[in-house]
């Protein structure tokens, strides 16, 4: 149902009105009053009414002028059908429901010379409304008034259309064709921007690419229809396409900033670029939807720009339908997109316990907007929007579904044959109380095949060319190649032109950089003994490569080949300390700022004196410091004649050391330089082959202890040997032996050894420095006791006693039968125990005895026992 209020203008306050017609069946004659439906004013029609009624003017010669100022009926089966004459078979002005819009300013026309006005209404049976008010005028009937288009400047193309570029003046010439007469006329340029001109020439231009139609508005001098005058209906429509900037994206080189020398590429790439009108612009009006048990809110879209008689054939034809809102209850939402003729499709539909979110709402019932999201429903698109994945959102941490492109839980081909152009509206049912949303703007989008042919436009590209420049060395097509002769910055104009006959231009700019050059190199030149590599400072040729230019400005890098330099790959890592023989490398000076560089090569050459010092000597000590006997003499190898020498101890020179051997007096690094008397050749002091070690050693000082405690049943001697003296690059290094058996020592020697196993007894030990700089011995006792002896007078363990336990005279041994009885107490420096009681002889047994001593590991007292065999 429709509502509308038309303020009248102020031409008619002078009518007096006469009679009010109520909707009935009759002819009336007057040019005043109030039309109304058959209820009156304020009141509603009837129902299964069906009347006919004429109004006809009581002025010869004028027209019928009805102007509707409300009009409310009941959906489609409630009508009013409108005829420009005093019959129904005149032509129809169109059947008004509650659905269309209503139907505003009738007025019979020209072509209608009884001047009347006929009226059909019919309403249903089962519902009324308040149906319509309508004020009853006449006057001197328009004129008819043609607009036409004289001259163009330019002038329409093939296609009626004028193509110009932005900026570019257009000039219209146009005039009106008058059926009665045109003294007083006015003239009106619509140029389609929102802009207008007076009068019958128009010049003016747009800046902006788009399709703007132009009309030419004109008036008459009769104001008895309109204050301002009769106007011209009639509509030139003059299409006039600005054309669209091309895209010259693609149009560059590869190399901005090149050396000079080089060359640089230029592509030259253009493409038009496509104009569509937006017929559908998005709604931007906020839509609030308070809190609501069944109301609806509704907000529009006017699309006005497709052909009258187009219709929707094709669901694919509405690519999507979008819409920004926020709803913080989106199970009690029914969402319906109607089409202008009232078609509908449900988008979404209420879900009564979905509580999840649309966008980021405020989560208060107070209509106060949240955050938005787009919510998209396309045919195209695979899931339902109450499938949708969900993000948290809100300082409460809830479900909002994902912005996305969903599909309707309807289908768009309820819309089919839905007309394109008017009203689209977005019908939002709010079923439950306690929550609110909004809609901050919503639209839809039709396939843009859709459009009318003089609302979309593509220019041609006709022409391509770059401008004309000296250091242009090669064209081909529209790639140019440019080699400048001198630095600086050039820059090259790419030129294009379309059908439009607009021309358009995109300059590229390359810097050329000045030339980098290497000054200078040298040959470098290494002494090496009995080597044909060398260490080099490859370093040392910096200063010539630089030369007097800033060297800030620029790295410096070596190279074994011409291709690695010149690619600036595989650069040697350390330059200051490079091993190599003799051969060819290559210097590389490149631009910090530019890039550019320069490649020269250089040599170094290996000069070898052929000998190599031993890596190391042993010098050895004696107690008091002082060398002892053979002290080593470090050989060269050359003669005296051809070489001169001079030797260094710890790198610093041994004053008077000039020969071609020396002998050492003290540990230490020694290094000679060798200078060839032919060549000139001097090596250097830290040359491998030319350094050796001298280490000081010295005779063992040994110790030697039992490392086990005392009647073990293995033994261990440890034996450690330190140097008899503090030593100078002391290296020493001993190896032992127990009882003159087999040399040994640990791995890694450290100096120590641990002999295992030893039986009870006497022991010597000795420790000799491997490079035979001196011995020593030790002799020690392993406390232990015999397990039997046999007092038989052969002189072969005839007593028995502790062994090893010399050194404590107050050890006491007590010898015990098995039955416990004393048979003998001793001392262990005695001779030991023969065998007898009482100077009678024992019989052969096992015998226990008890020592009390000092354990030699710990320094304590101690008590052991234990049994041995008498033999006889």
């Amino acid at each position: 149902m429709r509502n509308f209020i038309t303020i009248t203008v102020s031409f008619f306050a002078c009518i007096v009105f006469s009679q009010n017609i109520t909707m009935q069946n009759g002819t009336f004659t007057q040019c005043s009053g109030v039309f109304t439906d058959s209820g009156g004013a304020g009141g509603s029609y009837g129902l299964n009414e069906e009347f006919t009624l004429i109004i006809c003017p009581d002025i010869p010669g004028e027209k019928v002028i009805v102007e509707f100022t409300s009009f409310e009926l009941i959906g489609i089966s409630d009508f009013i059908e409108i005829f420009n004459g005093n019959t129904v078979t005149a032509q129809s002005f169109g059947l008004y429901n509650g659905i269309v819009e209503p139907p505003g300013y009738i007025i019979a026309t020209d072509s209608n010379p009884s001047g009347c006005i006929t009226f059909i209404f019919k309403s249903n049976d089962t519902q009324v409304s308040s149906g319509w008010e309508a004020n009853i005028y006449c006057g001197e009937p328009c004129q008819t008034i043609t607009s036409q288009l004289d001259s163009a400047i330019p002038a329409p193309n093939a296609d009626g259309y004028i193509w110009v570029c932005p900026n570019e003046n257009v000039t219209l010439d146009g005039s009106g064709v008058f059926s009665n007469d045109g003294t007083g006329a006015t003239y009106e340029w619509d140029l389609g921007d929102g802009n207008t001109i007076v009068g019958q020439r128009a010049v003016f231009s747009y800046p902006d690419p788009g399709i703007y139609i132009v009309n030419l508005n004109i008036r008459d001098a009769n104001t008895d229809f309109d204050p301002l005058g009769c106007k011209n209906y009639d509509l030139i429509s003059q299409v006039i396409q600005v054309g669209t900037a091309p895209d010259f994206t693609g149009t560059l080189t590869e190399d901005s900033l090149i050396c000079l020398g080089e060359s640089a590429t230029i592509k030259g790439v253009v493409n038009s670029v496509l104009f569509a009108a937006d017929c559908t612009p998005p709604v931007g009006v906020l839509t609030a939807l308070p809190d609501g048990t069944g109301d609806t809110y509704e907000t529009s879209v006017p699309v006005g720009c497709y052909n009258a008689d187009l219709k929707l054939t094709d669901t694919n034809q509405i690519i999507k339908v979008c819409i920004n809102i926020e709803h913080s209850y989106v199970g009690d939402l029914d969402i319906f997109l109607v089409s202008p003729n009232g078609q509908e499709v449900i988008l979404l539909s209420n879900k009564g316990d979905n509580g999840i979110y649309l966008g980021v709402p405020n989560e208060e019932d107070n209509g106060v907007p949240g955050v938005g999201a787009e919510y998209c429903f396309s045919m195209s698109a695979t899931t339902m929007l109450v499938n949708a994945p969900t993000v948290l959102v809100g300082t409460s941490a809830e479900n909002s579904y994902s912005p996305g492109t969903y599909l309707p839980e309807g289908d768009f081909s309820t819309l089919l044959n839905s007309p394109l152009n008017g009203n689209w509206t977005i019908r939002i049912i709010d079923n439950l109380q306690y929550d609110d949303g909004t809609i901050f703007s919503w639209n839809i989008e039709f396939d843009s095949s859709l459009l009318p042919a003089e609302l979309s436009f593509e220019p041609i590209i006709v022409s391509e060319t770059w401008d004309g420049d000296p250091t242009i060395t090669n064209t081909t097509g529209s790639t140019i190649t440019v080699t400048p002769t001198v630095a600086g910055n050039y820059c090259y104009t790419y030129r294009v032109a379309d059908d439009f006959g607009c021309e358009y231009t995109e300059q590229v700019c390359i810097d050329v950089a000045e030339e980098v050059r290497v000054i200078n190199t040298q040959d470098l030149v290494v002494c090496s003994a009995g080597s044909e590599e060398a260490i080099f400072d490859l370093t040392v040729n910096n200063n010539e490569v630089i030369g007097g230019q800033d060297a800030s400005q620029f790295t410096i890098s070596y190279y074994e080949t011409e291709a690695d330099a010149n690619n600036g790959e595989n650069e040697i890592s350390d330059p200051s300390n490079y091993l190599s023989g003799t051969r060819v490398l290559y210097v590389r000076l490149e631009s910090l700022y530019s890039g550019c560089f320069d490649v020269k090569n250089f040599n170094i050459e290996v000069f070898t004196i052929d000998f190599n010092l031993i890596d190391s000597y042993v010098l050895c000590v004696d107690t008091d410091g002082t060398q002892v006997v053979d002290p080593p003499v470090i050989e060269t190898g050359l003669n005296g004649v051809n070489y001169t020498f001079n030797w260094y101890l710890n790198g610093i020179v041994i004053p008077g050391a000039v020969n071609n051997t020396y002998v050492p007096t003290q540990g230490g690094t020694y290094s000679v330089s060798v200078t060839d008397s032919v060549t000139g050749c001097i090596t250097a002091i830290d040359d491998p082959n030319a350094v050796t070690e001298v280490y000081e050693s010295s005779r063992p000082l040994l110790t030697a202890k039992q490392a086990s405690l005392a009647f073990v049943e293995s033994n261990k001697i440890i034996v450690e040997a330190n140097s008899s003296v503090a030593l100078v690059n002391g290296n020493t290094a001993y190896e032992f032996s127990l009882d003159g058996g087999e040399w040994k020592h640990n791995i890694p020697n450290n100096g120590t050894y641990v002999f295992e196993n030893v039986g009870y007894g006497f022991h010597t030990v000795y420790s000799r420095e491997i490079n035979g700089c001196g011995t020593a011995s030790v002799t020690l006792t392993v406390l232990d006791y015999p397990l039997y002896f046999t007092p038989n007078g052969d002189g072969y363990h005839d007593t028995w006693n502790i062994v090893g336990i010399d050194d404590q005279p107050d050890t006491k041994i007590f010898i015990f039968d098995r039955y416990g009885k004393l048979v003998k107490q001793m001392s262990s420096l005695g001779e030991g125990w023969d065998g007898t009681y009482n100077n009678k002889l024992l019989p052969s047994d096992d015998y226990w005895f008890k020592l009390e001593y000092i354990e030699p590991n710990t320094g304590k007292k101690n008590e052991f026992m234990a049994h041995f065999s008498l033999k006889r």
